[in-house]
């Protein structure tokens, strides 16, 4: 007789998983690699497969020691850490072309990396405001636009 695998939680030894759907692109493609357990709510990539026979005790959330790890699967996680590097580019570029060329519209481009460089080094938390984010892409954004158009 062939023995039976179940997948269950490293966390919590829940038999409660299925696929986590948090991904809109991942979801697109069919390459759904993060499971979610429903009992306490552990997002990851490594579950456990092992036979029905062998499946230990599950554990009650609160009985948990410790914290586990909660993985940010969100849509577009690092946009911000590559902006903090590419705005240090930027304020450099604009720098040498406000000496080379001075005029208003490159000391406007270099305000606003600079700007951008010292709010995203030394900013002390992540910036989990959807507004923030959106913020500050739309200005590089209208920027871009402003640089086109004149």
């Amino acid at each position: 007789m062939k023995e039976k695998y179940i997948t269950i939680c490293p966390v919590c030894n829940s038999p409660d998983v299925s696929p986590d759907f948090s991904i809109p692109a991942a979801v697109a493609y069919g390459a759904l690699y993060n499971y979610r357990c429903n009992h306490c709510g552990y997002t990851g990539p490594v579950f456990l497969e092992i036979s029905e026979e062998n499946m230990p005790d599950v554990m009650d959330p609160e009985e948990i020691p410790g914290k586990f790890p909660v993985i940010d699967v969100s849509y577009g996680k690092g946009y911000l850490m590559l902006l903090k590097y590419l705005s240090v580019f930027g304020m450099f570029f604009y720098l040498v072309l406000f000496i080379s060329y001075p005029s208003l519209y490159f000391l406007l481009g270099l305000a606003l990396f600079t700007f951008l460089s010292v709010f995203l080094f030394f900013m002390k938390r992540e910036v989990r405001s959807p507004l923030i984010k959106i913020a500050v892409l739309l200005s590089i954004g209208l920027y871009v636009i402003a640089f086109r158009i004149l």
